[in-house]
């Protein structure tokens, strides 16, 4: 073993074995400690965060952005869809209102095959249409009121002038007549 001094002592414990090697002096001019050469494989790099993020921030961030994104094209698929809903409810109603009054105009015309006179008094009893013409008319005539259709009313004098008129408020067109003379018509007598 060599000491400071550059003599050689000896070693009786064999100690020089688990000893690293000294590193080398440097020259003059070079740092002490040299800068290691740049790595020669292929290049990794670690991402880059912002200050303060984590990769768990991240992602909540972009999920909530995806689902923002969702529930917007969510609400552009109702605007253009529930149109069509509320224009098939509207037909729907209108189609109960022409059904109503064309009962109420059928059987008013049945009325007339047998009997003379004004027409028969129209009342919603119990959600059911009831006619009624004093003691000269049977009272089997009992129709059901179709959902949101609300009587108008009927005019006329005899079998040549009745109209009879319904109204439903959810429909397109609400209103709905049928007459002796016209039969099923939009509007009211």
């Amino acid at each position: 073993m060599v000491d400071d001094s550059g003599s050689k002592s000896a070693d009786p414990a064999g100690d020089d074995l688990w000893k690293a090697p000294a590193a080398p002096k440097p020259r003059k001019g070079e740092p002490a400690n040299p800068a290691l050469p740049p790595p020669t494989g292929p290049r990794y790099e670690f991402p880059v965060h912002a200050e303060g993020h984590s990769d768990g921030r991240r992602v909540l961030i972009i999920v909530g952005c995806v689902v923002l994104a969702l529930v917007g094209i969510g609400f552009a698929f109702a605007k253009l869809v529930f149109p069509v809903f509320d224009a098939q409810r509207e037909k729907e109603a209108d189609t109960y209102a022409k059904m109503d009054v064309s009962t109420l105009g059928r059987d008013i015309a049945t009325y007339y095959v047998d009997y003379d006179g004004p027409p028969p008094e129209i009342t919603v009893v119990n959600g059911r249409y009831h006619l009624d013409a004093g003691s000269n008319y049977l009272e089997y005539n009992d129709e059901i009121v179709s959902p949101g259709v609300r009587f108008g009313g009927i005019t006329g004098t005899g079998f040549l002038d009745w109209c009879v008129w319904v109204t439903n408020s959810d429909g397109k067109y609400k209103d709905f007549e049928y007459s002796a003379q016209r039969g099923l018509q939009q509007g009211r007598c």
